[in-house]
This record gives structure tokens, sequence and C-alpha cells, in this order.
């Protein structure tokens, strides 16, 4: 008699890469093209709407 084996699972996702916060997401250039606003999470990982004057790096949340 043989013994009947499970098959062996594949490794589980972790949580955080499933339901985790995106680093940026949603971009949407302002009507005149100076400004970007993106959705990204802040220091204590909430999303918060940030704001960017195109060409540089002056982010801001709003």
């Amino acid at each position: 008699m043989s013994s009947a084996q499970a098959p062996s699972l594949p490794p589980l996702i972790p949580r955080e890469i499933l339901f985790g916060n995106p680093e940026k997401t949603s971009p949407q250039l302002s009507p005149d093209g100076k400004y970007l606003a993106y959705i990204a999470p802040d220091e204590k990982n909430v999303l918060q709407v940030w704001l960017r004057t195109v060409g540089q790096e002056d982010d801001q949340i709003l």
C-alpha cells in the first residue's frame, strides 16, 4: 500500500502585496500642464492627494 501525499501548496502571497498601499497611483495633469496630482501614502502610511509642479520635486499634500 502506498501512502497518499497531499499535493504541496504554493507559498502564500504576503497580505501587504495584495492589500497594501501603492507607492503612487492615479496621476492627473492640470489643464495647463503645470501640475501633477497623484495619490500616495504619507509618512504614517495613510493615502493622501499630493501635488507636484512638473519638472520639480516640490511635492506637497493637498
